[in-house]
């Protein structure tokens, strides 16, 4: 795996773990949901895919390494402090199961997004991300409520 993929992919994981850590001051909640959601969640789905499409071509357009970077730290951040709003063990079995590929999409869109800037090929990171992202998607719509309903 190239190097600059992999910081982006470390950089999207340490942004959720400081959400975790700015939980810590606030306090956790009591891991509760209001209902039961199907699963499949084709509506849930939906939103997904297109919320992490239009983050996707966000960092791409940004094309610069260190800028994508600070943008990766802070969104990760902020869903971080969601995801781990019920402590990181559940905040971890909850993301675990989609989060390690849909994070790696973003990290190969980045990085496609960075060679596009420079002008050289870009089409194969950026077809690889965006398959990436819609595999988390059923995940996160199928496997990721699964754990939250019957595991959390």
């Amino acid at each position: 795996m190239n190097k600059e993929i992999l910081k982006l992919y470390l950089t999207f994981w340490s942004g959720l773990l400081s959400g975790w850590v700015i939980d810590n001051f606030t306090g956790f909640d009591k891991p509760e949901l209001i209902h039961e959601l199907p699963i499949p969640d084709y509506t849930l789905l939906t939103h997904i895919i297109e919320e992490n499409f239009i983050f996707a071509l966000i960092l791409f357009l940004i094309g610069n390494g260190t800028a994508q970077k600070i943008v990766a730290f802070a969104i990760s951040e902020f869903y971080g402090q969601i995801a781990f709003k019920f402590g990181l063990i559940v905040g971890l079995v909850g993301t675990i199961p989609h989060g390690l590929i849909e994070l790696l999409g973003f990290s190969f869109i980045a990085y496609a997004g960075q060679k596009f800037k420079a002008k050289t090929s870009f089409f194969r990171p950026l077809l690889i991300g965006y398959v990436m992202l819609t595999i988390a998607a059923l995940i996160e719509s199928t496997l990721s409520i699964y754990i939250f309903q019957h595991v959390v």
